[in-house]
């Protein structure tokens, strides 16, 4: 099995299927979706294959009543991908885009290289302009990236696993990260784990 190129947004107002996708992929690629299913945990207790034609009020009603929705399909008919949406508090809502790097092996790295830095900074810049109407708290990018919501954005990180790079807006306090540069971009801190 390959590893996956994960972005993970954590946000206040959910962010269409539809428009997420297109703005992460600037309408440079095709996705078909060929599965949407939901469950109730990450037990995968009570998992229901939904329609394909469903509506973002019906997927917005799982998510506001606790459920995970699980979308997969394919990218340029050849490379896995998908989205992980759920409620992980009262007002932030879960995004994880994934992309798997089974046929695109220069994803898979623990850095941020000079090829996939294009890729890097296409996300960053697609979140950031996404802030303004879905209120961004906190993103984090990377391969096989995971983490778990905390009641404030050190909790967070201290739980992350394999982030390459973190997107933050400005306003929100933290502490400094080691053995990461860091930059600032429209109101967001930029903090990446390069390979130099």
């Amino acid at each position: 099995m390959s590893a996956t190129f994960d972005i993970i947004v954590l946000c206040k107002n959910i962010i269409p299927v539809d428009v997420l996708y297109n703005k992460l992929c600037q309408n440079q690629f095709e996705i078909l979706i060929d599965s949407i299913e939901v469950i109730d945990n990450w037990e995968y207790e009570n998992q229901v294959k939904l329609n394909l034609d469903i509506d973002l009020k019906t997927l917005t009603n799982y998510v506001e009543n606790n459920k995970i929705i699980m979308i997969s399909g394919l990218l340029n008919d050849n490379h896995r991908c998908g989205l992980f949406m759920c409620k992980v508090s009262d007002n932030i809502i879960t995004l994880d885009v994934w992309i798997s790097s089974k046929n695109l092996p220069f994803l898979d790295d623990d850095y941020i290289t000079e090829e996939t830095l294009s890729i890097y900074e296409a996300a960053t810049n697609s979140v950031i302009k996404m802030n303004d109407e879905y209120d961004i708290y906190l993103c984090g990018i990377g391969v096989e990236a995971y983490f778990t919501y905390g009641e404030s954005i050190d909790c967070i990180i201290g739980a992350s696993q394999n982030i390459n790079r973190w997107v933050i807006p400005s306003a929100q306090q933290f502490q400094r990260f080691k053995g990461f540069d860091e930059i600032e971009k429209n109101g967001f801190k930029i903090i990446s784990r390069t390979a130099n």
